[in-house]
């Protein structure tokens, strides 16, 4: 009887242990980055999905914990609600960390912190000196969750370029991710954390480096670069996702541990978000968030002239004021943007400009890039210009002044593929050039702001891949750069041409 007794006890500690041990055994963190505020993309009720979407996973496994890796307080219903509909109907979703992106900073510390009144989940902000600025007391260094038995830790990262793509204002880099990471695996190791989990939103790229680079990390969750990945990346034992962009899907990630709190397995999965139901009562919520048609979002005393015939075969007063704005925006050397990238072919009269308005113009979304190239590069990207006078290809510019003699002979380039283009004629049309007032230096290395289509190699400009150096994606639309302008300054006015491109030989 005795050894039967203990043989029981025996089994029914070990079916205990087994039952609670398989309770701590799978943990699932599931979440999204660069919402961009589209809490109702194409009228389908996305935020309201998500809800859904969550609730379903939180019933299939209680051991979930739910992340989103920032770039939010953007689009009309931040322009029109300041943040009271994102972060208000965000915090429904049983969000338990959040990590801002640069975007958050668009409008200053300040707007970012009045956002945050709305917001009902945790904020941090590792790796940002917030003391004496509006966000002291709104965010954490880290935070602790204790899930089904698992100790995790949870920091963030923010890109390094916050101060040059956005307006952070007194809030400062603590330094770079490499220091933070580093700072904050030590910290969460010595509170005893068995799982570490870094929100980022630095970008793929970065995400790799930091795992390479960074002993400790368990999970990378990312966002910045807008990468939904076909499987999850692993670089030491670090695993390294990325939330995407405007959740059209949920990233979820299963871990299975073993009983010693160790990742035993991981398993990656892409959610449809659109597959779910809207939440009715988030939806409900949702409807009372009302948008018009359009939302007037500055003035113009001046109006636009975006007609092709001005765009395309001169300097264009318009393109001036928007490059202008740039150069100043980013502190660089000088702007280049083909004109084919100012749309509408029409004028608009003085008056109100409207949300709509800016993305007629801007309709191709292209995103503002900054490189650095030498002289002699830029010399032959003129020259490329010159050669497609009265099209798309032509280029306006701020920071530069050149003439354009169409006498002359063109550039000539022949391109197999995008990786084999080469000049077959140098072209002579451009001359003149000055930089600031200063002749162009043809051993300078020049910075420079443009957009993803001519880094890309677009319409022949295979000059920027190819002599480019030091690039950096600033992950900022054209159209959201003049929209957070005239956040500041209400009026838009278009500036006379000023002779920065001298067109001679017609």
């Amino acid at each position: 009887m005795r050894r039967v007794s203990g043989v029981l006890i025996v089994l029914l500690l070990a079916i205990t242990l087994s039952g609670k041990c398989g309770e701590l055994s799978h943990i699932t963190i599931a979440g999204f980055a660069d919402m961009q505020g589209t809490l109702n993309a194409s009228e389908d009720y996305r935020i309201a999905r998500i809800k859904t979407l969550f609730n379903d996973i939180k019933r299939s496994n209680h051991c979930s914990l739910f992340v989103v890796s920032g770039d939010d307080l953007m689009g009309r219903y931040f322009n029109t609600f300041h943040g009271k509909a994102i972060f208000g109907l965000m915090s429904k979703l049983g969000i338990d960390a959040y990590a801002p992106g640069n975007h958050e900073f668009d409008h200053g510390a300040g707007s970012f912190a009045k956002a945050l009144s709305y917001a009902r989940f945790n904020v941090i902000c590792s790796d940002l000196r917030v003391k004496n600025t509006p966000l002291n007391g709104l965010c954490r260094q880290f935070i602790i969750k204790n899930i089904c038995g698992i100790k995790i830790g949870i920091f963030s990262l923010i890109t390094q370029q916050l101060p040059l793509i956005s307006s952070p204002g007194n809030v400062k880099l603590k330094s770079t991710n490499e220091e933070t990471a580093r700072r904050m695996v030590k910290l969460l190791k010595r509170k005893g954390c068995n799982l570490i989990v870094a929100l980022t939103h630095i970008g793929f790229q970065q995400d790799l480096k930091i795992a390479r680079d960074v002993k400790g990390i368990d999970l990378i969750f990312g966002g910045h670069s807008h990468n939904y990945l076909k499987q999850m990346a692993k670089t030491n034992n670090t695993l390294i996702v990325n939330g995407g962009q405007r959740a059209t899907y949920i990233v979820k990630v299963d871990l299975y541990f073993n009983r010693d709190g160790k990742i035993q397995k991981a398993r990656y999965r892409l959610i449809k978000t659109k597959k779910y139901k809207p939440d009715p009562i988030l939806a409900a919520s949702l409807r009372r968030f009302k948008l018009a048609p359009s939302v007037v979002v500055g003035k113009t005393k001046t109006g636009f002239n975006l007609l092709e015939s001005v765009l395309r075969y001169r300097e264009s007063g318009f393109a001036d004021t928007v490059n202008d704005i740039l150069k100043r925006r980013f502190g660089v050397d000088l702007v280049l943007n083909n004109s084919g990238m100012f749309r509408t072919d029409r004028v608009y009269p003085p008056g109100s400009i409207t949300d709509t308005m800016l993305k007629n113009i801007f309709m191709f979304n292209n995103v503002a890039y900054i490189t650095h190239i030498k002289g002699s590069c830029i010399k032959q990207i003129l020259n490329r210009s010159a050669a497609r006078y009265g099209h798309g290809g032509f280029l306006q510019v701020a920071g530069i002044r050149f003439t354009i003699d169409l006498s002359k002979p063109p550039q000539k380039i022949n391109c197999n593929n995008a990786h084999s283009c080469h000049v077959t004629k140098a072209g002579k049309r451009i001359t003149g050039v000055t930089i600031d007032g200063k002749p162009l230096n043809k051993d300078r290395t020049y910075s420079v702001l443009t957009n993803d289509y001519l880094i890309k190699g677009g319409d022949g400009y295979f000059f920027f891949k190819r002599c480019g150096k030091q690039t950096i994606n600033t992950y900022m639309t054209y159209y959201w750069l003049i929209l957070n302008y005239l956040a500041r300054h209400r009026f838009l006015n278009e500036e006379k041409p000023d002779g920065r491109i001298k067109i001679k030989g017609r």
